[in-house]
């Protein structure tokens, strides 16, 4: 018989292609595209595999399922999550929400690919009268355990969204405005002069220091006059992204059955897609871009006692001190030049015009007196 993997060892990727090699004649290689094709066919064979482009290609010699080394269904599930690597998963803020995810479906595939292997066994074991009795027994010891499994993800998700909704609370003082800063403000609304994009933003990041919603709204204002599309996160729109997202995995949750197969047309196929949606690419990576522009987490409110803020702001003064003074001197020669413009200057418009003028009240000659 083609050689073996004896379970309980993780795979040794760099001996496995040389091993492969050695029996060709006993061996062929299948490809795989979904992790519930490989458990199948995992629970068939004696195998060795390897990730490649996103597959699985497994090198494997079919034997009968009770072999002796043949793997338990657990441990070619984690052999698998294991394999696949999950290259690119940087899930930051929406992490938790990956994690809750990643662990139901995990757990609904699990109970799913049991309470097959006992219906199969049952199939064998039990004649055409006895048979829908223990079939029925087996649906209901299983339907309690995904039962389980949906409250406890749904309790998850429920306490990962209150705290994520109160990261983006209390970040602004009510009815409070920041005249020091307003004062800048206005002054630069007043000069009329258009501000760059890293001028806007900057007053902006100010703004949001302040705690002041009334001073970011006029640097929106700012902006606007100045042509410049300002997106300022605001809790409503990260409340919305985290809602979506909250009841997208609400919805998988209550539905999904652990069954990671498509073409049933009874079953929602882009709700099963979205049953292994914890990476970037999947729903969850989309959104969680979305709340990255609108959340205020980012913003860190911490308070100190007086005293200590006196200290640090003496501190902050003898390194100001310790600095050199900045001396500027322009040079006579650095370019600068002031001409009149001659028809455009003010001096000559009001030259103009006061000649116009002294033209009109001279009166016409009469021929008769000439």
């Amino acid at each position: 018989m083609g050689y073996h993997r004896q379970p309980y060892y993780p795979p040794n990727h760099s001996k496995q292609i040389k091993r492969a090699s050695q029996h060709r004649g006993s061996l062929k290689k299948i490809f795989l595209k979904t992790k519930r094709q490989y458990f199948d066919y995992a629970k068939r064979s004696i195998f060795d595999f390897n990730g490649i482009g996103g597959q699985f290609t497994i090198e494997a010699v079919q034997v009968d399922s009770r072999a002796k080394y043949a793997m338990k269904i657990n441990e070619i599930k984690q052999a698998c999550i294991h394999l696949s690597g999950r290259k690119g998963d940087k899930m930051e803020k929406f992490k938790k929400y990956a994690e809750i995810l990643k662990d139901f479906s995990k757990d609904m595939e699990l109970w799913k690919t049991c309470e097959e292997d006992d219906i199969a066994d049952a199939e064998r074991k039990y004649n055409q009268n006895a048979l829908p009795e223990q079939i029925k027994k087996i649906r209901s010891e299983y339907a309690k355990k995904y039962a389980l499994v949906r409250e406890n993800a749904l309790t998850k998700v429920r306490n990962e969204t209150k705290s994520i909704k109160q990261r983006n609370q209390g970040k602004f003082k009510p009815d409070f405005v920041d005249l020091e800063l307003l004062k800048e403000l206005n002054a630069i609304n007043m000069a009329g002069i258009p501000m760059t994009e890293s001028e806007i933003t900057a007053y902006c990041r100010r703004a949001l220091a302040s705690r002041s919603s009334f001073c970011v709204r006029a640097v929106q204002n700012i902006a606007k006059k100045s042509n410049i599309r300002l997106n300022v996160p605001t809790e409503d729109t990260a409340v919305q992204v985290i809602d979506a997202a909250d009841k997208r995995l609400r919805k998988i949750i209550s539905i999904y059955d652990g069954e990671f197969k498509f073409g049933d047309r009874n079953k929602d196929q882009s709700l099963i897609m979205d049953s292994h949606g914890w990476g970037d690419s999947g729903f969850l990576g989309r959104l969680e871009k979305e709340y990255q522009s609108a959340t205020l987490e980012d913003i860190k409110i911490s308070q100190m006692s007086r005293k200590e803020f006196e200290t640090k702001s003496a501190v902050a003064r003898v390194e100001q001190m310790k600095k050199p003074v900045e001396s500027v001197e322009i040079g006579e020669d650095i370019g600068i030049r002031a001409k009149d413009d001659g028809s455009k200057s003010v001096a000559a418009q009001y030259a103009k015009k006061y000649s116009q003028k002294m033209l009109q009240a001279i009166p016409e000659s009469n021929p008769e007196f000439e």
